[in-house]
């Protein structure tokens, strides 16, 4: 077997914005799944600092680091009471980790704020870039 080539932020942007297209992030109110490309040249390192910053959010908000694996938690598991739609949605999710993660490395997830919260996902990709997921859950 040939050696895998990573993908660049680019390539992997695409395939990730493709099965992200329409899939939403289950919570109190499902929300859909961003993908974002973060180029260094033009916007220097990505911090958790400059990530609130760029998209306008507090920094006074609560900042929570989590397992990047978390991410993906429930959401790629098949369950017997699935109709097809669901499993279907459930693949696109399972595909999106595996892209993830052979792709990137130093993966990072937070959460940003307490009911109404930003979930971050990034990681810095072969050519020196980031893939950032971003979704929103609510928690009661």
């Amino acid at each position: 077997m040939p050696p895998t080539t990573m993908l660049s932020a680019e390539q992997l942007y695409h395939e990730l914005y493709r099965l992200a297209d329409g899939v939403l992030y289950p919570s109190e109110t499902d929300a859909p799944v961003d993908v974002l490309l973060w180029e260094v040249s033009q916007r220097g390192a990505l911090t958790i600092d400059a990530l609130l910053d760029a998209f306008g959010i507090s920094p006074q908000q609560p900042v929570s680091d989590v397992p990047p694996e978390d991410f993906f938690e429930g959401v790629t598991d098949t369950y017997d009471w699935q109709n097809e739609e669901e499993r279907a949605m459930t693949e696109r999710f399972r595909r999106m980790k595996e892209l993830f993660f052979a792709n990137v490395t130093n993966p990072k997830h937070y959460w940003v704020g307490e009911r109404n919260v930003h979930v971050f996902l990034w990681g810095r990709t072969s050519d020196g870039n980031y893939i950032i997921l971003k979704t929103g859950i609510v928690e009661t």
